[in-house]
């Protein structure tokens, strides 16, 4: 399994080569004028993010079917069978807490670093609250 690192940098790889085949379409060279490759960059990472991932009962590993999970000023949304979600529509750069909760008290949470353009895969871990 790839590590959520690993994952980034082949998106950081190819979001680079996408603004390269785009100074390629221009004629501009990318060391010829930094200042406009800043400004492509920029608007190659003007996008969407999305937080994708799994609730699991921390005591079993067994996905929790129907934990709320809320974060990033969203619309609280509800684990399927897999114990599976998605937020998704997020601004890129965003960055907070993403929570889950139970009807039988178990809760969990995961600290959102900033969010690059594309899907950050998540487990979130839920205990009994104390």
């Amino acid at each position: 399994m790839k590590s959520i690192v690993s994952i980034q940098k082949t998106r950081r790889r190819a979001a680079l080569a996408c603004v390269a085949s785009l100074f390629a379409a221009c004629g501009t060279s990318p060391q010829a004028k930094e200042p406009e490759a800043e400004a492509h960059a920029s608007v190659a990472a003007v996008g969407r993010a999305a937080v994708v991932g799994t609730a699991l009962d921390a005591a079993t590993g067994k996905p929790i079917q129907g934990a709320v999970i809320v974060g990033f000023d969203a619309p609280s949304i509800t684990t399927d069978a897999a114990g599976r979600f998605e937020l998704r529509g997020l601004p890129v750069g965003a960055a907070g807490v993403v929570r889950a909760t139970t009807e039988a008290g178990l809760v969990g949470e995961n600290r959102i670093r900033p969010l690059n353009s594309g899907e950050l895969e998540v487990v979130i871990y839920l205990r009994p609250s104390r």
